[in-house]
């Protein structure tokens, strides 16, 4: 969510069929002058859920929730967002997964709206 500031996610996957998933996710983004709270939820496409390599697409729908930590220089905000975006997920051994994604990230209110680039990458395992 900000260029060198720090993310950090939480996904997990709810697998409805082997190449359909919903994934409710939320996560934290410290910035210099405050800290956003993005929460929201995805449907990924696995396009090869048999593979150790498989690519896969993601649109999710959320929301921000930034708090300023001076109050005196800047308000707190509130913003819906859309992602969309793709990646490999990689199958390695004893159950552990390696996810890497690219997304579009729009942040939007009734009047004014941001986009910007989100690279990720994570650990998982299945169960």
């Amino acid at each position: 969510m900000h260029d060198g500031d720090g993310y950090a996610e939480v996904r997990p996957a709810l697998v409805i069929a082997p190449s359909l998933s919903f994934e409710p996710y939320v996560g934290v983004a410290l910035l210099p002058e405050s800290r956003r709270l993005i929460y929201g939820a995805a449907t990924a496409l696995n396009f090869a859920p048999d593979w150790a390599i498989a690519p896969f697409v993601a649109l999710g729908i959320g929301g921000v929730l930034e708090q300023p930590k001076d109050e005196f220089v800047m308000e707190e905000r509130k913003w819906f967002h859309a992602r969309a975006g793709g990646g490999l997920l990689v199958s390695l051994r004893l159950r552990l997964l390696f996810r890497l994604e690219a997304s579009h990230l729009v942040l939007f209110t009734e009047d004014d709206y941001r986009s910007t680039q989100v690279y990720l990458g994570g650990l998982g395992t299945y169960f």
